[in-house]
């Protein structure tokens, strides 16, 4: 976005007001002598006049307004801070309330806020319905009309065993093929333990020891370390291969049966059903302050004893 600054006579003010749009971010307000307002930032001022930012036609322009010709001053709170404020006041159950939030985030070029309200959608849409129909709303599906796939639990794949390894994770050794002690003949000394070696101070080949398998003729294998097996490389060592479910097709979900895919069963629950979910959850919620504060106690006795007063005076 351009910026440009410019003088403001009170004819330029006048055309300038006439084309002035509502600015992204700005939200100062200058009120005139003769009642016209500039909406802006104010972003410098002198005793003489002050510096606003203002937004005509989407380029962004500097004015220098007197202060001989103004009125008052309007110093508001930002579109963050207005969005900020609006927000808190939201009930999360309030659909309706999370559009307009939407579109007005949208008016003030608020773009990313509106992603992130949007984004919100679904979850609200759920809460709402929830709240609409207390009695109605699927607990099969927790209202959202999409129930978890049974046969894989909603994990959208499925483990097949591995048919390398036959389940258990380990594949046998390629290298030393599973002998006793996973032990190979050592390639430097083929074996015997010692090999024969220039000396030049005696001119001659002397037998040595050999280091590598330190005169025993054997190495340890050291593709396996001695395990004899290794990880099998077609299932990472799991012992089974991931497979889309056949039966949601890797989505996770399908259409609740309970409910018709809407989140709204037909036959609303009783009062008395109602009643005895309302006292489950209750209690749920104190065994899990009491599991909280049982938690809380138990960090409480780790901690070291703090001594106030110096033992040895």
């Amino acid at each position: 976005m351009k910026t440009r600054r410019w003088f403001a006579t009170p004819l330029l003010l006048i055309s300038l007001f006439s084309l002035l749009l509502p600015g992204r971010g700005l939200a100062d307000v200058i009120v005139y002598n003769d009642g016209r307002r500039l909406e802006g930032k104010i972003l410098e001022t002198t005793e003489k006049r002050i510096l606003m930012e203002v937004v005509l036609g989407g380029v962004s322009a500097e004015l220098w307004v007197s202060r001989k010709d103004i009125s008052r001053i309007e110093k508001g709170a930002t579109p963050q801070e207005e969005f900020a404020k609006r927000l808190e006041a939201l009930d999360n159950a309030d659909l309706e309330g999370h559009r307009v939030l939407i579109a007005w985030c949208r008016e003030k070029g608020l773009s990313t806020e509106a992603k992130l309200l949007s984004a919100r959608l679904p979850a609200v849409e759920i809460a709402a319905r929830k709240v609409t129909h207390p009695a109605r709303w699927c607990r099969g599906c927790d209202a959202l009309g999409m129930a978890l796939c049974e046969k894989c639990q909603g994990k959208g794949e499925i483990g097949e065993e591995c048919a390398r390894c036959s389940g258990s994770g380990a594949a046998l050794c390629k290298t030393c093929v599973g002998k006793e002690g996973s032990l190979l003949s050592c390639r430097r000394c083929a074996g015997t333990g010692s090999y024969e070696k220039f000396d030049p101070r005696r001119g001659r080949k002397v037998k040595v020891s050999c280091n590598d398998c330190r005169g025993k003729g054997k190495i340890i294998c050291p593709t396996c370390g001695g395990k004899k097996s290794r990880s099998c490389t077609h299932c990472s060592g799991k012992g089974s291969l991931a497979l889309p479910c056949d039966g949601c097709l890797g989505k996770k979900r399908l259409p609740c049966e309970r409910c018709s895919g809407t989140g709204l069963q037909e036959k609303p629950l009783s009062a008395e059903e109602l009643a005895r979910e309302k006292l489950e959850k209750e209690k749920a919620a104190k065994e899990g302050e009491g599991a909280k504060e049982v938690e809380k106690k138990g960090e409480e006795k780790k901690k070291k004893p703090v001594i106030k007063i110096d033992p040895f005076g």
